[in-house]
């Protein structure tokens, strides 16, 4: 029952760890992936900025655009203009007389301040995230591109498949190893255990070399222990044996009556003297077992 409820929290621990790292390299790389989009974004825009402030056609500007990048085009990049005021004066999706005020935008406001801004929003009904990145113009103007991408819920649940594939491996390749590992470090021990009497020829770590020589020497107090009861055992047997020896055989000379009455006096007295030594070595026997823990005072 033990072993299974501790083979039960292994395989927990095992998923917990797996499923952990899982999570956090997805949140690592999804903010690479975010890191990268804003970068891209910045250079499509410094590139509009050239081509723009050269050709004073936007139109123009976003050809010389799509020349130079590809990508650009093929991510749907969207491109809008702003004056000072914050008025939509030209975007590429959408026609600008429908278009809100622009001034109070994260990204615009940053331009405004600092020469570029950029934000991400997230649109909850089309389950997507926009990123911004806007960069004021020479003439007091901002350019403003941005494209929109799944989320990361959205990319998430596009990966469960290959997750959970991953996730089967590294469960598989968890419990191979920390078999093998286990295996390779319970050895010594095993070994240790198996040549206790000789620990020079187990092969062991440096790590584990204090604790086999606490064992070793456990191991030598305690054969010399035993050695020392077997030694004791035994004189005890033979101190016992003599005395007991005796008064047998002084209670049956007098039970068969081939005692001289003369002689009942004296075999009484050695029957007593043997009596009295082997009660001596009982209670010698009884000391030595209350010092030694055996029985209790």
């Amino acid at each position: 029952m033990k072993n299974e409820t501790e083979n039960k929290h292994s395989v927990n621990a095992h998923w917990i760890a797996i499923l952990s790292m899982i999570v956090s390299l997805s949140l690592v790389f999804y903010n690479l992936f975010q890191r990268q989009i804003m970068s891209d974004l910045a250079v499509d825009a410094h590139i509009l900025k050239s081509a723009y402030e050269s050709e004073l056609q936007m139109k123009d500007a976003m050809e010389t655009t799509m020349e130079h990048n590809y990508d650009a085009n093929k991510d749907k990049l969207r491109i809008t203009i702003v004056d000072s005021d914050g008025n939509v004066s030209y975007d590429s999706f959408a026609e600008t007389v429908d278009m809100d005020n622009h001034l109070n935008r994260q990204e615009i406001k940053e331009a405004i301040k600092d020469g570029n801004g950029t934000d991400i929003r997230k649109s909850a009904t089309i389950d997507k995230n926009a990123y911004y990145y806007a960069i004021m113009l020479s003439n007091g103007q901002i350019l403003r591109v941005s494209k929109e991408t799944d989320n990361i819920f959205s990319i998430f649940a596009h990966g469960i498949p290959i997750l959970l594939i991953v996730a089967l491996v590294l469960y598989t390749l968890c419990i191979l190893l920390s078999h093998l590992l286990t295996k390779r470090l319970i050895a010594p021990i095993d070994n240790m255990a198996v040549n206790i009497n000789q620990p020079e020829q187990v092969k062991i770590y440096k790590e584990l070399q204090p604790f086999v020589n606490t064992i070793h020497h456990q191991h030598e107090e305690i054969m010399k222990s035993a050695n020392m009861r077997t030694e004791f055992t035994a004189n005890v047997s033979h101190e016992l044996k003599t005395p007991l020896t005796s008064i047998s055989g002084y209670a049956e000379l007098l039970e068969n009556g081939i005692v001289e009455p003369k002689d009942v006096t004296h075999f009484a007295a050695e029957i007593h003297r043997n009596a009295d030594r082997l009660l001596a070595l009982i209670n010698d026997i009884l000391r030595l077992s209350q010092l030694d823990g055996d029985m209790p005072e």
